[in-house]
């Protein structure tokens, strides 16, 4: 009976474990994507992914955008006011997200709870936070905050400290930086004008629970201070040079598991390689990077992001991922690789072809099951393989295309269930440019079709 008992206890706990798993963040053994709806905003980017370079642009205000996201992925909104929001995807949230600006109090809210507040010097913001119920300071999840703030606010900012925990972090400006990160411990940041070499101890110890990390190349990225984020597990990098990356000891990033590495001047991934537990790993828009070889050892990995890529001469070594269950692939890519590439992996729930112009048939795609987002931003002469790819939730194919009613109805009535969307390769500059980019402008870029096109850069 004694036995039987024991059994029985281990049997429950088994079973405790195992629904622990559930619904996990980052960090999971297979990565599930999700085709999110988002409604409330005209933009939506995935910046873990595919940084500015694709996405899905409304037209129209109330207009449903949709995206392919996985659990911790930080993702981009941008509303008709210029209002941005940065959040990191929660499947517990759902896949139908509604989202709202509150202009009074710059506050946002996600399915009718608050989740963010935008803090600047005089905002009606601080008075509301001061008095706000504490159950509801408890839900909010990040704080916008543009620099300065006066002395008063700065106080304000250290009264509320305590009752959120460990809010994702978006900071504009340098004044008062280090200030503000003595009484916040984010669990994400993003802060252009963070100069690592010049940060205390004191601050140190308080990104100790810090797990996403945007860096731009403002400043030289300190490798010792990489090392002493024990919780960092996502790393955004934009405009990289070659030697920042060979200094960086990628094994010492203990928890590192997502990586995206954007526009720049990059040459050896050896190092990276170096890494273990690296699952997702971006390389966008890295015109100087020629071989991929080496991350063919990254025994993990399970999303690979190739897109502006355009000079890779080792492509093939993708089929040595077989795991893979997001690929974008190089926009260099031949039609014989692409039919290899699809008949080595058979995991696949997000592909995206962005640029790949070589790639005129798509009939390796015929009974591929288990797609769940596909993105063309070319021309194709026949789509039909692709009206045998049953569960496809998200077909995006390029603007051109919704021109052609004739076209757009047979697509329409082959595929009922999935959701047909224009967008693709937007490319509209780097996220830190795109910040001063108005929304109404991003939907002019849009209407007018300037697919491909990139804004000059400045301030960099």
């Amino acid at each position: 009976m004694q036995k039987q008992t024991l059994l029985s206890r281990n049997a429950i706990l088994l079973i405790m474990l195992a629904l622990a798993g559930c619904g996990s963040t980052p960090g999971s053994e297979n990565p599930e994507h999700y085709i999110i709806d988002v409604t409330g905003t005209p933009a939506v980017l995935n910046c873990s992914k595919s940084y500015t370079f694709a996405g899905h642009y409304a037209s129209e205000e109330n207009d449903t955008v949709r995206v392919a996201v996985a659990a911790g992925d930080l993702m981009y909104f941008q509303f008709m006011g210029d209002e941005i929001l940065c959040y990191r995807y929660n499947p517990a949230d759902g896949q139908n997200l509604s989202l709202r600006f509150d202009s009074t109090y710059d506050s946002f809210y996600l399915n009718n709870e608050l989740i963010s507040v935008s803090l600047s010097e005089g905002s009606a913001a601080w008075d509301w936070l001061a008095g706000a119920d504490e159950q509801v300071l408890t839900g909010i999840r990040s704080l916008f905050i543009s620099l300065p703030l006066s002395e008063t606010e700065m106080n304000a900012l250290e009264m509320i400290s305590g009752v959120i925990s460990n809010p994702g972090l978006f900071i504009e400006g340098d004044s008062l930086l280090e200030e503000v990160l003595s009484v916040i411990k984010p669990e994400w940041l993003i802060a252009e004008d963070l100069n690592f070499s010049t940060i205390s101890d004191d601050i140190k110890a308080n990104l100790k629970h810090l797990e996403l990390l945007w860096h731009s190349g403002a400043y030289h990225l300190d490798p010792d201070f990489l090392y002493g984020l024990p919780a960092l597990n996502s790393l955004i990098i934009e405009y990289w040079d070659s030697s920042d990356i060979t200094d960086l000891q990628f094994e010492k990033l203990k928890s590192l598991e997502s990586l995206s590495i954007m526009e720049s001047d990059i040459h050896d991934l050896a190092p990276i390689a170096a890494s273990s537990k690296i699952k997702n790993l971006s390389l966008v828009h890295c015109e100087t990077l020629n071989e991929i070889g080496p991350i063919a050892d990254l025994a993990s990995i399970a999303c690979l992001e190739l897109t502006g890529c355009q000079h890779i001469i080792d492509i093939p070594t993708i089929l040595q991922m077989p795991s893979l269950t997001r690929l974008s692939i190089p926009g260099n890519t031949s039609q014989l690789e692409f039919a290899d590439i699809i008949s080595r992996h058979d995991a696949l729930q997000v592909l995206e072809m962005v640029g790949s112009d070589s790639i005129t048939d798509l009939s390796p795609l015929e009974g591929y099951s288990g797609l769940k987002a596909l993105t063309l931003d070319f021309n194709i002469p026949d789509l039909r393989p692709v009206y045998q790819l049953i569960g496809l939730e998200l077909l995006v194919l390029p603007e051109e295309l919704f021109e052609d009613s004739l076209a757009m109805a047979e697509i329409q009535q082959a595929m009922p269930g999935t959701r047909v969307i224009a967008g693709g390769g937007f490319c509209l500059g780097s996220g830190w440019i795109l910040l001063l980019v108005p929304a109404v402008i991003i939907l002019i870029i849009v209407r007018k079709r300037f697919t491909g096109l990139r804004p000059a850069k400045v301030n960099r």
